[in-house]
């Protein structure tokens, strides 16, 4: 949290490290209210959704549709792996 002066809020995501065994999951829901009690209500919607969202391009509009799935930006992101580019950023 103390690196968001830094990056600016919009530029920084809440990670779990799920599916690793040193994860926090299940127990997501209450290390997020830990970690983030200082935080406004805004704040914590772009570290934990918005600013993924905004990355990925979910939940606007695009030429696949009125929303891209998550499956469709996944397929994207590993065929760009795969060949061994780094993931485009939505326009």
């Amino acid at each position: 949290m103390s690196l968001i002066p830094f990056f600016g809020d919009g530029h920084l995501l809440r990670a779990s490290d799920y599916p690793h065994p040193d994860s926090v999951w299940p127990n997501s829901q209450q290390a997020i209210e830990r970690q983030m009690r200082h935080l406004s209500l805004e704040m914590r919607r772009k570290l934990t959704h918005d600013n993924a969202a905004a990355l990925y391009g979910l939940g606007r509009e695009s030429s696949s549709g009125p929303y891209r799935t998550l499956k469709t930006v996944s397929m994207r992101c590993s065929s760009q792996i795969a060949k061994g580019m780094t993931p485009e950023a939505p326009a």
